[in-house]
């Protein structure tokens, strides 16, 4: 999917992964790898942002700038 979203037409790439995701996590970091692209992470929300209690804290992950 994240192939088919960055063909040539965007410069960045932007999800958020919950910290227990490492999958997604090692996914992301896989395509930014492939495309000689820097990852660039932050908090994006905290778990008090969600109304269901327990859920797990969301952060930002930015790929790019992409060259490929």
């Amino acid at each position: 999917m994240l192939d088919a979203l960055a063909a040539d037409r965007y410069r960045f790439v932007e999800c958020t992964v919950t910290p227990d995701n490492t999958a997604s996590e090692r996914g992301v970091r896989a395509f930014a790898h492939e495309r000689g692209a820097p990852v660039r992470q932050q908090p994006l929300f905290g778990s008090d942002h969600f109304p269901v209690p327990g859920h797990a804290p969301e952060v930002l992950y930015r790929v790019g700038p992409l060259t490929q």
